[in-house]
C-alpha cells in the first residue's frame, strides 16, 4: 500500500454518494507498500479501504481481482470483501483514477515473525490455494520469470547507492535460474505478495490476508517459495529454518506437495528473491517525487539472492522439509562378470543405516540395481526418497527406458531382450509405493557416501571372492 494521488475530502463526499456505506467521517493515508494509493475510509457505518491504481495494474484486470476477493471471502478466506455501489459495480472512478472500496479487516499488519505465525501462514496458504484451485478465473502472472530482465534493464546502474556492476550480475543470474525453471507444476491462482504486511493479526492470531493485487495463475509452490523469503529470513539476513519448517509443515497438513514441488522448492525460492529485488530495484529508481510511499531496499533481497545460490543443494532444503530421505548406493565386480557386492547407506535426519551383501557370480549392473533394491526395500513405510548413485544406467533406466521397455513387451529398441528384467520389475514396483526422486553423482569424486558405498561394495566382492577360492 501506499499513496501517490492525494484526494480530497470533497471528491471522497462525492464518490460516496453512489454508495450505502454511510456518510464520510475521516479519511487516513496509508504509506506502506509502493504499488496504488490506499487510504483508511471510516464513514458512519463501517470501516473500509478506498484503493485507486497506479502501478503495474491493468484496468482489464480489476474485475479478476475483484471476483476473487468475493469468491475467497464466500469460501472461508478471510479476505477482503468488494463492496459494491448503489447499481451493483464494485469498480468505479475516483480523482481520474480506477477505485474500488473493499471491506476493513480488524487487526493489525505483522511487524515480526514467529513460529506460531510462520505455522499460521502456511495454513492459510494451503487453504487459499484449495480454494483457488476450484476456481474457474485466470490471469497470467505479468511478473513471472520471462520478464525479469526486462524489468532489470529499464533501469541504469548509476545510483550511488547500490554496488557497481548489479546490472549485469544480476542479469547473468536471471538467464541462469530461467533455465533450471520448472514447466509443469500444480498450479492455479496464487496471492504472489503475501508478506507479513500483508497478513492481519489480533494478538498472535492471523485475522485475516490483504492486498491480492498480485495474485495470479502459477504454480503453488512458487506462493511457498515468496513466503519463505517474505517470513522466514531473520533482520541480519539469515535464514531461519525452524520458521520455514513450521510454514510448510502447516502448509502439508491441509494440502500435500507432491515430490516435483519439493525438489523445485530450492529453485523457486531463488527465482522468488529476484521477482522481488527486480521490482524493488526498478522502484528504488522510479518512485515519484513527492510521493506519500515508503521505498524498500533491493540489497534486502539481493542478499537473499547470495544466500539462497550458495545454499541451493538437497541439504539445504532437506533442513527446510526434514521429511527426505536419503539414499545412497554402489555395486562393483570383479571381473564383469565375476564376484560382486553392493553397498546401501540410507540417512533420516541422525540415523543412518548401513546395508551390503554379494553374489559369487554377477555382473556390475545388477549389483548397481540391487544396492537400489534392497535399500528400498529396507524401508519400513512409503516415504520421500532421494536415491544418489553413481550409476546413470540405474537413473535413465527406470527414469527413461522403463516406459518404453514395458510398451515394446520388455525388448530394447534394438528388439533385444532387456537385460536383468527381474531386477527391474523389483525395483519398478518399489518406486511405486514410495515417492522417489534420482541424483547422479560422478563416481570416486570425492563425494563421502559414495566412497564409503563404492569401498563396502568393493569388500564385499573381495570377500565372496576370497571364499570362493577356498
Amino acid at each position: 500500500m501506499a499513496v501517490y494521488t492525494p484526494v480530497s475530502d470533497v471528491e471522497v463526499t462525492e464518490f460516496l454518494q453512489n454508495y450505502e456505506i454511510g456518510d464520510l467521517i475521516s479519511l487516513t493515508e496509508i504509506t506502506e507498500g509502493v504499488e496504488n494509493s490506499n487510504f483508511l475510509l471510516r464513514t458512519s457505518i463501517d470501516s473500509y479501504i478506498l484503493t485507486l491504481y497506479e502501478k503495474r495494474i491493468n484496468a482489464e484486470d480489476l474485475p479478476f481481482f475483484m471476483k476473487l476477493l468475493s469468491e475467497l471471502s464466500q469460501n472461508e478466506i478471510s479476505c477482503p470483501r468488494p463492496v459494491p455501489d448503489k447499481n451493483g459495480n464494485t469498480i468505479n472512478i475516483c480523482s481520474s483514477k480506477y477505485a474500488t472500496i473493499v471491506s476493513f479487516l480488524n487487526g493489525k499488519t505483522a511487524q515480526f515473525t514467529n513460529l506460531n505465525r510462520c505455522s499460521q501462514i502456511g495454513t492459510m496458504l494451503a487453504k487459499l490455494h484449495i480454494a483457488t484451485f476450484k476456481l474457474s478465473l485466470y490471469r497470467k502472472n505479468p511478473l513471472g520469470p520471462e520478464n525479469w530482465l526486462s524489468i532489470l534493464l529499464e533501469t541504469n546502474d548509476d545510483d550511488s547507492n547500490l554496488p557497481k556492476g548489479l546490472n549485469k550480475e544480476a542479469s547473468l543470474y536471471i538467464e541462469n535460474i530461467i533455465t533450471r525453471w520448472p514447466k509443469t507444476l500444480p498450479a492455479g491462482i496464487i496471492h504472489g505478495d503475501l508478506f507479513p504486511n500483508n497478513a492481519m493479526f489480533i494478538d498472535n492470531n492471523l485475522s485475516g490476508i490483504i492486498d491480492f493485487y498480485f495474485a495470479c495463475t502459477d504454480f503453488y509452490a512458487y506462493d511457498i517459495a515468496i513466503c519463505l523469503n517474505s517470513w522466514c529470513f531473520e533482520n541480519d539476513g539469515s535464514f531461519n529454518s525452524e520458521k520455514a519448517r513450521a510454514l510448510i509443515a502447516s502448509y502439508q497438513k491441509i494440502r500435500q506437495l507432491n515430490n516435483k514441488e519439493k525438489n523445485a522448492l530450492p529453485t523457486l525460492t531463488q527465482g522468488a528473491a529476484i521477482r522481488f529485488f527486480v521490482t524493488r530495484y526498478y522502484d528504488w529508481h522510479h518512485t515519484p517525487e513527492g510521493a506519500l510511499v515508503k521505498k524498500h531496499d533491493p540489497l534486502e533481497y539481493w542478499n537473499k539472492i547470495i544466500y539462497l545460490r550458495s545454499n541451493s543443494n538437497l541439504d539445504y532444503m532437506d533442513s527446510i522439509m526434514e521429511t527426505k530421505t536419503k539414499l545412497y548406493t554402489d555395486g562393483a565386480c570383479l571381473g564383469n562378470p565375476g564376484a560382486g557386492g553392493w553397498a546401501s547407506i540410507l540417512y533420516f535426519k541422525s540415523h543412518k543405516k548401513i546395508l551390503c551383501g554379494n553374489e559369487a557370480d554377477t555382473t556390475n549392473n545388477r549389483m548397481e540395481l540391487t544396492a537400489v533394491i534392497k535399500g528400498l526395500s529396507a524401508l519400513t513405510r512409503p516415504v520421500n526418497v532421494t536415491i544418489i548413485t553413481d550409476s546413470k544406467y540405474v537413473m535413465n533406466g527406470i527414469d527413461k527406458w522403463i516406459a518404453n521397455w514395458k510398451k515394446n513387451n520388455w525388448k530394447t529398441s534394438n528388439k533385444k531382450a532387456v537385460k536383468n528384467k527381474d531386477l527391474w520389475l523389483q525395483l519398478d514396483s518399489l518406486c511405486e509405493i514410495h515417492q522417489v526422486d534420482w541424483q547422479w553423482i560422478k563416481g570416486h569424486s570425492g563425494h563421502a557416501e559414495n566412497e564409503e558405498c563404492d569401498h563396502l561394495a568393493q569388500e564385499e566382492a573381495r570377500k565372496i571372492q576370497t571364499a570362493a577360492s577356498t
